[in-house]
């Protein structure tokens, strides 16, 4: 009788140490299938992992991106802080300077023109103009003609003096870069008169609000870059000029745009 309520015991306990190890291999086969745990960090913005700087704004709100560093320009002049703050007023965001922006720019014929996001701020860029060897936009619609025109009517005194002399066209977009970084130009790249023309149209036509929302800080500033482009003869491809030939206020002073800026 005692022998066998020992084998009992034996075999209860054996019983039991078997349960223990299925459930701890149940327990370890497990852990496997378990579904990986989701990573709470916000997702990298995408320009980020592609190698260039982040502009700081939402994924949902985001507009094409200026290069960064811009190409080089003719000329680059900031815009003097102290007046545009004045001409802004108590309302410090991006979205308030923008508006105050645009009116000084559309008061200058600018009626045109699109946004690219930059590094915590934006780029307001005009259409191209035609200007005067002055710096002076052409008067009417010659402004914006795309290329200097052909002879219009034919005078002998004309036709000899284009036999001899070939007309010169110059062109300009005007790019005003807002943002608390520094901005410096590209030391080797330059840009086309017909990649710089396409800006107008691939940029966005209005600032997201992700944008507009942000603080006009103590360390945002304006810079405008000048790009200046001059055609050495009717039908030849106009190419930059860098360094311009005229000073970047004196740009911005024959565009009408340096007193309206407060400066």
């Amino acid at each position: 009788m005692e022998h066998l309520k020992k084998c009992g015991t034996q075999i209860m306990v054996g019983k039991l140490t078997l349960l223990i190890w299925v459930g701890w291999m149940m327990a370890a086969c497990g852990a496997g299938d378990r579904a990986p745990r989701l990573d709470s960090r916000p997702p990298e913005p995408s320009n980020a992992r592609n190698g260039e700087p982040s502009t700081g704004h939402s994924e949902n709100d985001k507009i094409p991106n200026f290069p960064w560093p811009p190409p080089k320009p003719s000329a680059m002049i900031p815009i003097p802080d102290a007046p545009l703050r004045q001409l802004v007023g108590s309302d410090s965001t991006l979205g308030a300077l923008d508006d105050r922006l645009r009116k000084v720019i559309e008061a200058g014929g600018y009626l045109e023109s699109s946004y690219f996001a930059v590094p915590d701020g934006f780029a307001f860029v005009t259409r191209l103009e035609q200007i005067e060897e002055d710096g002076t936009p052409k008067a009417g619609t010659k402004r914006w003609e795309p290329e200097v025109g052909p002879m219009r009517g034919f005078s002998l005194s004309g036709y000899l003096k284009s036999l001899f002399t070939a007309e010169k066209g110059y062109y300009r977009i005007l790019v005003f870069v807002v943002s608390p970084h520094p901005v410096f130009a590209s030391p080797t790249k330059t840009v086309s008169q017909k990649e710089a023309n396409a800006w107008l149209v691939e940029g966005a036509s209005n600032l997201p609000g992700s944008i507009k929302k942000r603080p006009y800080g103590p360390d945002v500033t304006c810079t405008a870059l000048i790009y200046e482009f001059e055609q050495s003869e009717r039908g030849a491809e106009a190419t930059i000029r860098v360094p311009g030939r005229l000073p970047g206020r004196t740009h911005l002073e024959k565009a009408r745009l340096w007193r309206a800026f407060g400066s």
